[in-house]
């Protein structure tokens, strides 16, 4: 699992998505075609500049795009799935609100089950397909092109996912970035039941990682300003290598990429994230005594020094003198062997902590 990952399908991630994978990640890529420029929500663009190293957008290229013959065949599979038979009149449904699930480009205009699919991220074939499955509607191309021009049409929201989600993944083995999305469908469809010409290493990576770090992080993220939030990934930026290193090493000790049934490989991680969120509950359940013993510990060593200092007899000072250095050497001991997995568990839960302290400060202020 690489330091940065690729965001897909749309331009702009859920904020609240994208602030809880940046905590465990240097920074965010979306897939934005050359000379698109996307209208991000007002509460995106406000994060992106207080903190602007943390997105970008990568352009596909023409490589991305193209398909085998084995692959061609298994979206021909989906597509058919998808198809769905042309009524009239047409029920076309329009949402005033809330850009999340949509790329902005129609103002705060959405379409309920289309998507926008630009040109630049289609090749002949797949155009094809999706005229042969009725996928693109054109009626409702030509309302959102008198909304918002450009070079693009409206596709069924399934498909158009499908169709992202295979040129995420060439663009992750091209560039060495683990792919992320916020569509579980995504996953199923194109990730796990794996368009054949693809490597699986990273894709399986991205859905442990982001199922982990779904469970393990408050939902209370979301009600945090931009300012504490970049506090606190600041303040744990310590977990990311090792959680890193996690993720890659449960993807190798249970062999992830090697399963080839969907419904098996999502068992499989099913099991792990349960795993990991019961050691995770166990870590918090002891933390407190743990904290207790090392309090102990350097209690014990500094009462050492206060005697040593106190006492009359030179051999007595000798002994508690050397009795402090001993206990504090092992409590530095054993700080010292903590394991990267006990870090982790150690960084996430004072994450929680902090999210949720966060959270409730800001709540007061909005009363």
């Amino acid at each position: 699992m690489t330091p940065e990952l690729l965001y897909y399908p749309r331009f702009e991630p859920p904020l609240g998505f994208l602030k809880t994978h940046l905590l465990f990640s240097e920074k965010i890529h979306s897939i934005i075609p050359k000379n698109i420029k996307p209208k991000f929500s007002d509460k995106a663009q406000e994060f992106f500049e207080l903190m602007p190293d943390t997105f970008d957008s990568i352009p596909p290229i023409y490589d991305d795009k193209v398909l085998n013959n084995v692959n061609l065949k298994r979206i021909r599979f989906f597509f058919d799935k998808f198809s769905k038979p042309v009524k009239y009149p047409k029920d076309i449904k329009l949402t005033i609100g809330d850009l999340q699930n949509a790329d902005a480009v129609f103002g705060n205009t959405t379409f309920s089950g289309y998507s926008p699919l630009y040109n630049q991220k289609l090749n002949p074939e797949i155009r094809e397909l999706l005229d042969e499955y009725n996928l693109i509607d054109y009626d409702i191309t030509d309302i959102a092109m008198d909304l918002e021009s450009g070079d693009y049409c409206m596709v069924e929201e399934n498909a158009s996912n499908l169709v992202v989600s295979h040129i995420a993944d060439k663009m992750g083995n091209r560039t060495g970035l683990s792919t992320i999305t916020n569509n579980q469908t995504d996953y199923t469809v194109s990730t796990l039941n794996s368009l054949e010409a693809i490597k699986k290493v990273d894709a399986t990576e991205g859905l442990l990682s982001s199922l982990i770090i779904n469970m393990q992080i408050p939902s209370e993220i979301h009600n945090i300003s931009n300012q504490k939030y970049r506090n606190i990934r600041n303040a744990y930026s310590d977990i990311r290598e090792p959680f890193r290193e996690l993720i890659t090493d449960l993807n190798n000790i249970y062999r992830l990429n090697s399963i080839l049934d969907e419904k098996s490989l999502l068992e499989k991680i099913e099991t792990i994230v349960k795993k990991f969120n019961l050691e995770s509950e166990k870590f918090n359940k002891t933390r407190f005594i743990r904290q207790i013993k090392d309090w102990t510990i350097f209690g014990i060593g500094s009462l050492g020094v206060l005697g040593a200092c106190l006492a009359e007899n030179q051999n007595a000072k000798v002994a508690l003198a050397m009795l402090s250095i001993t206990v504090t050497g092992i409590n530095q001991f054993c700080n010292y062997y903590e394991s990267d997995k006990e870090k982790i568990h150690r960084l996430i839960s004072g994450m929680q902590g902090d999210i949720i302290d966060a959270s409730k400060v800001r709540s007061i202020y909005l009363i």
